[in-house]
């Protein structure tokens, strides 16, 4: 996004022109770091609005810049999938058996409670700093002593996975079933204590990869749980774990469709669309009160950068005939 902004300043480029920039360049760097071109290309004219819209024109650009920084960046270091699950594993991600959509239902709506807790203390953690009697640059070191405090007490519950570096690691065990019910538990908690205490602190980061980290343990800790509890279904926890990357972020960021095919291409595998939309829908739909980007507004209508276009005068299309009719 800064390179495209920077880009369209140096060129001269409209306002309009800037923000295609921008979204552009926003779309090169997803499609890029997280192997995903499509979901790339989808995000930004996504993620703009709170409801189910896109940004129509930048759906372009955004494609072409997202293709192109996907090739370079894969050609540069021979990754493809940012989520790298074994053959073995990936071969019992499916959907087929309706029985479990009842629990996915569930899913989606444990995805929504979850994500008002973690939206609550994220924004909480903003204010809670914000307010603090000390110099900016002071902030993020308090909350870097506070996230290692909770990356310590994590090592109590798993030893080889903690809270840092994102949290693929964590997608990963969670997936392969490598981690246990309460440590996942546990594991949840500390990420969103992790994610507030250095994105929320003011430190550099994303919410992106931890969203999906927290989402990916709370569909394995509901996979597993209901097959401990119903052992008739069948529930195969690693197809939760990756329904819950997805149905998550979809939530958190009102983007459904772009969560759905960025999972898809992150782990390689389509074969669980139909309850990654389910789970995804059902989170959006539940969670239109609160969001993790306070800067999204509902629809075009109410964005600064379409002030006006929505504007008609009507009496711009209405002839004095039309009004008074035929008077002979």
């Amino acid at each position: 996004a800064g390179i495209g902004s920077s880009m369209a300043k140096a060129l001269g480029l409209s306002a309009r022109d800037r923000r295609l920039f921008l979204l552009s360049g926003a779309s090169a760097g997803v499609g890029a770091i997280f192997c995903s071109p499509l979901g790339g290309a989808l995000f930004m004219p996504e993620v703009l609005y709170r409801k189910a819209e896109f940004e129509g024109e930048a759906i372009t650009p955004c494609i072409m810049a997202s293709i192109f920084g996907y090739a370079t960046f894969t050609t540069i270091s021979g990754e493809h999938r940012v989520v790298d699950i074994p053959p073995e594993h990936l071969a019992q991600l499916r959907f087929d058996d309706a029985r479990h959509l009842a629990v996915y239902l569930f899913l989606g709506i444990a995805c929504a409670l979850v994500s008002f807790l973690y939206t609550s203390a994220y924004q909480g953690t903003k204010r809670a700093f914000a307010r603090l009697p000390v110099p900016r640059w002071m902030r993020p070191g308090i909350g870097g002593a506070l996230l290692g405090l909770v990356a310590t007490a994590a090592l109590a519950f798993d030893t080889e996975r903690g809270v840092f570096f994102g949290g693929y690691e964590l997608i990963q065990g969670s997936i392969s079933g490598e981690i246990a019910l309460s440590a996942m538990l546990a594991l949840m908690v500390a990420k969103i204590l992790g994610t507030c205490f250095t994105v929320g602190t003011g430190g550099s980061g994303g919410v992106f990869a931890p969203s999906m980290a927290i989402g990916a343990l709370l569909g394995a800790t509901i996979g597993q749980g209901t097959a401990n509890v119903f052992p008739a279904l069948g529930i195969e926890p690693a197809c939760f774990a990756l329904v819950g990357m997805g149905g998550f972020f979809a939530g958190i960021a009102k983007v459904p469709i772009t969560s759905v095919i960025m999972v898809s291409e992150m782990t390689g595998s389509y074969a669980l669309l139909a309850p990654l939309m389910l789970v995804a829908i059902v989170h959006v739909m539940l969670s239109q009160k609160w969001t993790m980007y306070r800067a999204q507004v509902a629809s075009p209508v109410h964005s600064p950068a379409h002030a006006g276009e929505f504007v008609v005068n009507v009496l711009e299309r209405i002839s004095v005939a039309d009004v008074l009719g035929d008077t002979r």
